[in-house]
């Protein structure tokens, strides 16, 4: 008897972490911040989410992801094409030159024309691969809230709850201070998530907020 009532009184203790059932278990979501924490810190010279999407440029057609395959980096491309606009502006300050020294005026203003039509072009498609790269964020942010929204905002409820009944007691005790604190926080990091536009800030919010979970858990048994 005394065995079963030491589970009982286990299981109120641990109400703080309590499973529930529903879209998204506890697991998924750890699953879900695993894979995104291990696929953001793939090595890479930027933290930047954009500038980890790959993007595949055939004639007209421009589709970004996040697989790597034959593709290139996105901001890649955007760095060769801006080279190419350097090099186009040089070969022009030369026919310039050439112009103003009156060699073959005609014939060299007609190619400063075209090489300023393929800047035209070039910067075009700059925009055209920043445009569809915040495009592919905004969708999967929204894919993403909408897969964690239902499971977050019980969370959500749950922790500003206890958060609450704890606000309510004056005490010194480091351990209740402590847990008080990053209450707050994981309610500020699931705030963060369920209202971002940006994949960064999911990320790291969804890391910080699996990370103070797991501490809450390892204060109260400590």
């Amino acid at each position: 008897m005394q065995n079963k009532n030491n589970k009982k009184s286990n299981h109120k203790n641990n109400k703080i972490f309590p499973t529930r059932r529903g879209i998204l278990t506890k697991w998924t979501l750890l699953i879900l911040g695993v894979w995104l924490v291990f696929w953001y810190v793939q090595p890479s010279s930027s933290a930047n989410f954009q500038d980890k999407l790959y993007c595949s440029i055939q004639w007209k057609t421009l589709t970004v992801g996040l697989k790597k395959e034959n593709n290139y980096l996105c901001k890649n491309y955007i760095l060769y094409l801006q080279n190419r606009i350097y090099k186009e502006y040089q070969a022009i300050q030369q026919i310039e030159k050439l112009i103003k020294q009156r060699e073959n005026t005609l014939f060299r203003a007609k190619i400063k024309q075209k090489k300023l039509a393929t800047i035209n072009k070039i910067n075009t498609l700059i925009r055209k691969i920043s445009h569809h790269s915040e495009k592919f964020e905004k969708n999967l942010v929204h894919i993403v809230q909408k897969y964690i929204r239902p499971t977050l905002q019980k969370e959500r409820k749950h922790y500003e709850k206890i958060h609450l009944l704890l606000s309510k007691f004056k005490t010194t005790n480091k351990k209740i201070l402590l847990i008080e604190k990053s209450m707050q926080s994981i309610q500020n990091h699931l705030n963060a998530i369920l209202t971002t536009n940006s994949m960064d800030t999911i990320i790291e919010s969804l890391t910080s907020y699996l990370y103070l979970k797991k501490a809450i858990k390892w204060i109260l048994e400590s």
